[in-house]
């Protein structure tokens, strides 16, 4: 008698579940789109955002390109050498005050060409 039961509970449960899953099925569908369409979303933005940093870095070169030489030596070895002032005079064996008006001019130059457009100089 046991196996009976045990078959009829078998029996009531499957066409349950059946109905279950159908009736999700569609939902799942549904979420599993979305979640693809948003992971797709995401992709585009990171590759905007990847193109967006390009172009300003590109920016950013043009810009230290078009400093004078002295200017751009100074802003280079403090920038990307991580160089102080002081080393960068003893290095260039250059006046430190000299180093200083380099960097303060070739930073007000750089700040004037890459500000955006829009903004009142």
């Amino acid at each position: 008698m046991h196996s009976t039961r045990s078959g009829v509970a078998r029996a009531r449960i499957a066409p349950t579940a059946a109905l279950d899953w159908r009736r999700t099925k569609g939902r799942r569908t549904d979420r599993e789109a979305a979640i693809d369409e948003a992971a797709e979303l995401v992709e585009e933005i990171r590759v905007d955002d990847r193109v967006i940093a390009s172009l300003r870095a590109e920016r950013v070169r043009a810009a230290v390109a078009s400093l004078p030489d002295e200017q751009r030596v100074v802003l280079s070895l403090a920038f990307w050498s991580g160089l102080s002032q002081s080393e960068i005079a003893s290095r260039t064996r250059t006046p430190l005050g000299t180093v200083k008006s380099r960097v303060r001019l070739g930073m007000s130059k750089l700040r004037d060409q890459l500000r955006p457009e829009a903004e009142p100089s």
